[in-house]
């Protein structure tokens, strides 16, 4: 009985993909719940001094607890990879632990891990690079947690990404802001530096990999909160 039940539920899955922004969200749905979910944003990464290639940058992936073990998350994810090859994506990566059950799931369909003394790194994503940035500025700095801000980040040929800072969060804004608070520019070659805080922003301005404009005192703000947290390139 038990066995002709988990097969009925199987049947009642339902994949789904909708689209708010930059961000695509596959899911499974169960009598119009979501139970085990996906997203994916359309990201530009840059290879040598020309080459530009699209990829889908794998985010949100997680499964409800009482539907785990029936082969949800494989589906979604081989669900929302054939999307991705109908939208022509060059490329998918992805943020994770090789610690986590999910590693052996994402080997099967082939990623790789790219950076192996960062364990927790599959191929870039210069969205989540930025957002966990700006989260981690934030969580060390009072002055930038003080204030509700809008920050425009331009990272290379990449599509403008808006983020918003209130309070500890840090979130991706679905559409255009009608304010924006601080614009920066970035070089691909400067957003993993300032992430791992071997590079200040004074330095990435005058190497050229960097440029703002708008609320100075944000901006300062900014620096400063970089600047705090830089370490020795040793210590890597």
């Amino acid at each position: 009985m038990k066995k002709e039940q988990a097969a009925a539920a199987r049947r009642a899955y339902k994949m789904k993909s909708e689209r708010h922004g930059r961000w695509t969200e596959v899911s499974a749905e169960l009598d119009g719940k979501d139970v085990s979910h996906l997203g994916y944003a359309d990201c530009r990464i840059r290879i040598g001094a020309e080459a530009t290639v699209r990829m889908a940058g794998i985010g949100g992936v997680g499964t409800d607890s009482e539907h785990r073990r029936r082969g949800l998350a494989r589906k979604v994810f081989a669900y929302a990879l054939g999307l991705m090859r109908e939208q022509r994506f060059s490329m998918v990566g992805l943020y994770t632990s090789r610690h986590i059950v999910a590693h052996r799931l994402y080997r099967r369909f082939g990623l790789v891990d790219l950076v192996p003394r960062r364990h927790y790194v599959k191929l870039l994503d210069p969205t989540l690079v930025a957002q966990q940035m700006l989260r981690e500025l934030v969580l060390r700095s009072e002055e930038l947690r003080s204030r509700r801000l809008t920050i425009r980040l331009h990272l290379g040929s990449t599509a403008p990404l808006d983020f918003r800072i209130e309070g500890n969060d840090v979130s991706l804004m679905p559409r255009p802001p009608r304010k924006v608070d601080l614009t920066l520019r970035l070089s691909e070659k400067a957003l993993v530096p300032l992430a791992a805080g071997v590079m200040t922003l004074e330095y990435a301005e005058q190497a050229k990999l960097a440029a703002w404009s708008g609320d100075e005192a944000v901006c300062q703000m900014l620096s400063r909160a970089i600047a705090a947290r830089r370490r020795p390139i040793s210590e890597e």
